[in-house]
This record gives structure tokens, C-alpha cells and sequence, in this order.
């Protein structure tokens, strides 16, 4: 198999980052709807199912100003059931269109999972345009993955997927310190969620009164279980945590933030041309 040398391959490349640049963008505009001043109310679920693996709900609620509201929304924690009821944040300006679980926050992962994509495409349409503008002889995918640049993408790949977890992680710790309150939460879920292992969905009420439902991992917690949690007063729908940890999720987060650095390190050195023979990628590849 061999890497076209036309420039089709990168011009698809570039339609790739644009798309995934595009839809951040509409993820980015939803999430700003919903940002920590965005109400919320308490939705009934009137119907479930699934879309492409994502849980879907179509819900109804009442706004604060006494409009009554019906919608669907994919932007739902855990696996609800018909008749149950949820908490929602929605937009003022159109609650309808925008609308999301409180559980999930207010910045939604698949936010953050289209821009780590997007960056990534583009630095190997970059990767890409660099050989080509480079010249030589046309290489087929074997020569590439073991070259300077297919060390760089790769180490690309690594440095964004390890960043975004560890900047999710560290924005999250530096809004939970052992000053912030905490509060007994109730298991009322547990589900198995493919190779992230078995998830809880649990509810909290902070002191201000507020109900707050979050989902962390399962851990040996089952339905009915209690356990502490640690919130931020500030935005206790998206910064909480069990107050009970034995440290390993700070561990998880730096240990990728290290990687992260040292990914990004390693990619700047094969786009350089500098890494040494020993640390290119292994010719493993069928050709």
C-alpha cells in the first residue's frame, strides 16, 4: 500500500479538518448557550432510545418564565427511563434547540473530543504537505510510518489525546480543594460503559438547596450506595468529585500530562528531522 503522492491527499485531508472545524464550532456556539448562567428545570422523560450507540430522550419541561417545552436531545447522562425525571440546563433564548442534562456539564466532552480530532487532522495534512513539498521519491506507507514524519504524527496523535484528558482533569482539580463543601451522594445507577468499564450515575444536594446528578466511575459502588462528594460552590453541576479518592485520579491526570509534554517533545523533534534512529516508529507494517 503506498501514500498517494497527488495532492488529492491532502486537499481530503484539509476537508476533514474543516469539517471537524466546522462542527466544533456548532458544539462550541451549544455550549456557550449553556454556559454556568444558563437555568435549569426539572424534565420528564416521555421516550428513550439510541442513535448511533448515543442515548437519546425526548423530554418536557417548564422554563422559569412559564413556557411549557418539548424536545429532543441526545445530551443525556447515563440510560433514563420513560417517566423518570432529570435535570436540565437550557438556553433562555431557545430552550428548545438548546438543552442539555445538567449532569454533563456545561462544556460537553464531544466538544473537546471534535477539537483534539480537528488538530490532529491538521497537523497531518500538515505532515503530508511538508513531504510533498519536500520532493523525493514516491514512498509507499511502510517507508512513511518508520520516517521522520510518521514519527511526528504520531507522537501528534499521542500529545492531544493525553493533553485533552489531562487538561480536563487538571481544570477540574484546580475547582475542588479541600475547602470546597461536600455532601452524601445516592447511587441510583450503574451501567457498564464498553471499554471506560461500569459507570454510576448518582444525586447530590449542595448546602444552597441545589439537586445536582453527576456520573463518575463505578469503582465498587452499587445501586443505593452513599458516599461523600466534593463540589464547587460555584458550578457544582460540573466540578465534583468523590471526597473519598485514594489520590490515583491525580496520579491518572499527571502521569498524562507528562506524556503529553514528552509526545509533543518527541513530534517536534521528527518534524525537525532530529530523532535519532532507536526512537522512529518500528517497521511492523504488511506492505
Amino acid at each position: 500500500m503506498r501514500v498517494p503522492r497527488h495532492p488529492a491527499w491532502s486537499v481530503l485531508l484539509t476537508v476533514l479538518a474543516l469539517a471537524g472545524a466546522t462542527m466544533t464550532g456548532i458544539l462550541v456556539d451549544f455550549d456557550l448557550h449553556l454556559r454556568d448562567h444558563a437555568p435549569t428545570a426539572e424534565a420528564t422523560i416521555l421516550e428513550t432510545g439510541t442513535l448511533l450507540g448515543a442515548t437519546w430522550a425526548t423530554i418536557e419541561f417548564t422554563t422559569q418564565d412559564g413556557r411549557a417545552v418539548t424536545t429532543s436531545s441526545i445530551d443525556v447522562a447515563g440510560t433514563p427511563e420513560a417517566g423518570s425525571t432529570v435535570l436540565v440546563r437550557y438556553s433562555s433564548e431557545d430552550p428548545a434547540s438548546y438543552v442539555r442534562d445538567a449532569a454533563l456539564g456545561t462544556l460537553g466532552t464531544d466538544t473537546v473530543a471534535f477539537a483534539a480530532i480537528t488538530v490532529a487532522v491538521l497537523a497531518l495534512a500538515f505532515v503530508v504537505w511538508r513531504h510533498r513539498r519536500r520532493g523525493g521519491k514516491r514512498r509507499g506507507l511502510r517507508a512513511w510510518w518508520t520516517s521522520q514524519q510518521g514519527a511526528a504524527a504520531c507522537g501528534l496523535v499521542v500529545a492531544l489525546l493525553c493533553g485533552t484528558i489531562a487538561t480536563a482533569g487538571i481544570d477540574s482539580m484546580a475547582h475542588l480543594d479541600a475547602d470546597d463543601p461536600t455532601a452524601e451522594a445516592t447511587v441510583t445507577d450503574r451501567w457498564w460503559a464498553g471499554r471506560g468499564g461500569d459507570h454510576i450515575e448518582f444525586v447530590f444536594e449542595t448546602e444552597a438547596g441545589q439537586e445536582v446528578i453527576g456520573q463518575w466511575s463505578a469503582g465498587d459502588r452499587e445501586i443505593g450506595d452513599t458516599f461523600p462528594v466534593r463540589y464547587d460552590p460555584a458550578d457544582p453541576a460540573f466540578y465534583y468529585g468523590p471526597a473519598d479518592g485514594d489520590g490515583s485520579d491525580a496520579v491518572l491526570v499527571w502521569t498524562m500530562g507528562i506524556v503529553a509534554v514528552v509526545s509533543l517533545a518527541y513530534a517536534g523533534l521528527g518534524l525537525a528531522g532530529r530523532l535519532p534512529g532507536w526512537a522512529l516508529n518500528r517497521d511492523v507494517l504488511q506492505g
